[in-house]
């Protein structure tokens, strides 16, 4: 039990990012980013990745979980998607809302 949680607030254009996929992708890139810049200091750490998309097909993030998972995944962390990513769910909405 316990843990830490890493973020980092960057604000983009809206625009910058204009479909729901490009905006996920980039949320696991830069989270895979900061993973590594942990790891380099800290090699010893296990990194486990909560990724803001759910594991239900039928919701709107549903049907790129895979593959957002699989991008985590080929880079060397193990992840979580909603309902299981308690960071995605409630930690991120502290600092995004």
């Amino acid at each position: 039990s316990g843990g830490y949680y890493f973020f980092k607030k960057e604000k983009t254009q809206r625009k910058s990012y204009p479909t729901m996929v490009l905006r996920l992708l980039k949320e696991v890139e830069l989270s895979i980013q900061l993973g590594y810049i942990i790891l380099e200091q800290h090699p010893q750490v296990d990194i486990e990745i909560h990724i803001d998309a759910n594991s239900k097909k039928t919701e709107p993030t549903g049907k790129f979980a895979d593959m957002l998972m699989g991008y985590a995944k080929g880079a060397g962390f193990r992840c979580k998607i909603k309902p299981e990513a308690w960071a995605s769910n409630s930690i991120a909405d502290k600092h995004s809302k």
